[in-house]
């Protein structure tokens, strides 16, 4: 039976748990790492290099660094080591997201850009994530701690039904958890989502 990966979030925004400034070219990004960095017309392409796994299923968003800045569409190009590009995505209203699964061990490049690359009109600040989503081992509990700047991802990878069960242990922050799979696209399709204590 073919393994299903599925994709849990909780939380509204996700914000930076660490950041890294990024300047000029060649620069490094690791998971759970955010760099902070300006797209302009002279520099409208900055590569990031990371290091990842056969079988690592990766989350990667940019996000504009101001809310209705400048940077309305952002883009980005994952790249192996051998330079083929394994997935090409768009975003728009300033935010992106794309999911994928490494397919080895390795080297790889994320080109954080804007649509239409040169002749794009976009530029400005960005945030860029590379997360790596914690697995969840079914039957397991874990206690974690979402809200409005800081959001969660999990893994599930599943053969066969199953149930997802949350609660609110404190707080007035009312948690929105989104059951998600990958699409065709490496963008996550929401197939459940629930709100609420």
């Amino acid at each position: 039976m073919k393994r299903l990966i599925i994709v849990i979030s909780v939380g509204f925004a996700l914000l930076p748990a660490a950041v890294a400034a990024a300047q000029g070219d060649g620069k490094v990004i690791e998971y759970g790492i955010t760099v902070e960095a300006e797209l302009s017309d002279e520099q409208y392409a900055i590569p990031y290099t990371f290091t990842g796994s056969a079988r690592d299923v990766i989350v990667v968003q940019m996000d504009d660094a101001e809310p209705m800045g400048p940077m309305r569409e952002p883009a980005l190009i994952l790249l192996d080591n051998h330079e083929n590009v394994m997935v090409a995505a768009e975003g728009s209203i300033g935010h992106l997201t794309f999911v994928t699964e490494l397919p080895y061990d390795g080297e790889y490049t994320l080109i954080a850009t804007r649509v239409d690359g040169a002749d794009g009109t976009s530029a400005g600040p960005f945030v860029l994530q590379l997360i790596q989503p914690t697995t969840l081992v079914l039957n397991e509990t874990i206690t974690a701690e979402a809200s409005s700047e800081i959001s969660l991802y999990y893994l599930v990878q599943a053969s066969q039904p199953f149930s997802v069960v949350y609660e609110k242990l404190s707080g007035a922050f009312w948690p929105e958890v989104t059951v998600n799979v990958i699409d065709e696209e490496y963008r996550l399709d929401d197939v459940a989502v629930l709100g609420g204590r």
